[in-house]
């Protein structure tokens, strides 16, 4: 290794696979390690876990929601239009003529 002194004293082995690595490092990049908990990730399951944020059970109970403000809604207009064909017929009152 074409380290000197100094440098040296800023990494450290890894345990796992004896691999030269930063002092602060968080996970081994030859074997993959994390050193802070001690347990072997691969680069899929890094992959994986960042692109897998579709949380199934997060869709449904929007699609609930939605679907039930859609309904309130042609509910509500439904009331109006039904309110306002009365209102039209109490107006065709009949007038009776006493001659």
């Amino acid at each position: 290794m074409y380290f000197s002194k100094l440098q040296e004293k800023d990494f450290t082995r890894c345990k796992n696979c004896n691999h030269l690595i930063a002092k602060e490092a968080v996970m081994c990049v030859n074997c993959g390690i994390l050193l802070k908990k001690g347990k072997l990730v691969t680069k899929e399951e890094v992959v994986v876990k960042e692109k897998n944020t579709f949380n199934p059970i997060k869709f449904v109970i929007n699609l609930i929601i939605i679907l039930l403000c859609i309904i309130l809604v042609l509910l509500f207009v439904n009331k109006i239009s039904r309110q306002n064909d009365i209102n039209k017929s109490n107006l065709n009152i009949k007038t009776v003529d006493i001659n």
